[in-house]
């Protein structure tokens, strides 16, 4: 049951400002299934003016050449845990988020060097870094980058070609960062971290 929004108004601007989002604790359970460390996340006011309000990201799809391959890898690699499948796709989920493998025969392994820079980051706390990203390494997944930003990353692919990391911090963390060595060309538009 999500919580609903509280509604505030500050010089006659109305905002919109979510609840708190809570997480289950980070731990390395059976067979490698990971939760995301428990944090409280404040989401940040959003003004209304009658546009509709994105809350948060829903759900990942991702087009994938090889179905079982790509069960074996999320869910008993990364440890999402699966809910259903059925000829053509998956269903699984990593913390609130959920993910859907969608078989494509037009889906074909993309090399990074082809790829532009998107990718999907997924949180891993600070204690399980090292031990999740040697068992990928061991496992033997494609490194696509190496880490040159705040905060430990690993960056890896999935046997279609889709860009992950694991990554440990926080956007506040990240901003902290930035604050002291910033980007050619960076503006930060807010006070907060």
């Amino acid at each position: 049951m999500k919580a609903a929004f509280r509604r505030l108004s500050e010089n006659g601007e109305n905002y919109s400002v979510p609840p708190l989002r809570r997480q289950p604790p980070a731990v390395y359970g059976e067979h490698g299934v990971v939760y995301v460390h428990e944090v409280t996340v404040p989401r940040l006011a959003q003004k209304t003016k009658g546009h509709v309000m994105l809350q948060s990201l829903n759900h990942l799809t991702l087009a994938v050449s090889d179905l079982q391959k790509s069960v074996t890898f999320w869910h008993e690699l990364l440890g999402l845990t699966l809910h259903a499948r059925w000829n053509t796709g998956a269903y699984l989920t990593c913390g609130d988020l959920w993910v859907c493998l969608s078989y494509d025969e037009a889906r074909g392994y993309v090399p990074p060097q082809e790829s532009d820079y998107t990718h999907y980051a997924f949180t891993v706390a600070a204690e399980d870094f090292e031990p999740f990203s040697h068992k990928l390494e061991q496992a033997g997944v494609t490194v696509w980058k190496q880490n040159k930003s705040e905060g430990a990353s690993f960056y890896f692919l999935d046997p279609d070609g889709h860009k992950l990391e694991l990554h440990v911090g926080s956007l506040a963390a990240r901003l902290a960062a930035c604050r002291e060595k910033p980007y050619a060309g960076m503006v930060f538009t807010s006070d907060e971290a």
